[in-house]
């Protein structure tokens, strides 16, 4: 990763935290994160997400929230999204379906 240490199996947690960030923000994040654990670990993946919700507060225009323990059957309320989420959960998969 650019001439960072990374551990391969934490590859697929470090790109999810990085999607739908720009790519400098995706540079400035992946060059923090080292800083801090020495190479691109699990931890570095939790940073670079946290770091991204920051990054989504600060523009007002979304709210993250981390996803409960126990699914979305703990969360009231939000039918709709909860729906549109169930029905699209495929876009949101590593498998998308084709050989």
């Amino acid at each position: 990763m650019d001439g960072h240490d990374f551990e391969e199996s934490t590859l697929p947690s470090i790109v999810s935290a990085c999607r739908g960030m720009t790519e400098q923000q995706v540079e400035d994040r992946t060059a923090l994160a080292p800083r801090k654990f020495k190479t691109l670990n699990a931890g570095a993946a939790k940073l670079i997400l946290n770091e991204k919700a920051d990054l989504l507060r600060r523009s007002g225009l979304l709210k993250y929230l981390e996803p409960p323990p126990g699914g979305m059957s703990l969360i009231g309320g939000c039918e709709g999204v909860k729906d549109h989420i169930r029905r699209d959960k495929t876009c949101f998969s590593e498998d998308d379906g084709h050989p």
